[in-house]
């Protein structure tokens, strides 16, 4: 499916406005939780990611992308590394899915992230909520 195709549905979805042209999509919902959603240069992966920790420590660092390694957890997201951030996200190829498949992933990612952090050992004060937003969600 065309990613302006799931955009323009995610807009009636979600009371937002989405330029047709876009190919990249920051939005914040009800919980001020940052997302962000691009297509590849390849038009072929559809990524979907949130600032998980900011200004991480090295050791911290470690233990938070040693999750990785716990594929029945994580499924099929991913914790990375932007800059001293730590970021969750998920990619998928595009012709897999659909704008309810799209908003079923940002809510598996928020449930993830929320489940992170209740596991963690390690602080988790550091969440980023200075990215600015694009519309609410």
């Amino acid at each position: 499916m065309m990613i302006q195709v799931i955009f323009q549905e995610l807009a009636q979805r979600w009371g937002v406005e989405i330029p047709a042209d876009a190919d990249a999509i920051q939005v914040t919902d009800h919980e001020s939780n940052h997302w962000q959603i691009e297509i590849s240069e390849n038009a072929s992966l559809l990524t979907v990611f949130t600032t998980l920790l900011t200004n991480i420590q090295s050791d911290d660092q470690e233990y938070w992308l040693k999750m990785n390694a716990d594929r029945e957890r994580m499924n099929l997201a991913w914790i990375g590394q932007s800059g001293e951030n730590l970021i969750l996200g998920a990619s998928i190829p595009l012709e897999a899915i659909d704008a309810i498949a799209l908003e079923n992933l940002v809510a598996h990612l928020k449930q993830l992230k929320s489940d992170l952090f209740a596991l963690s050992t390690k602080p988790v004060s550091k969440i980023d909520m200075s990215i600015p937003y694009t519309q609410y969600i």
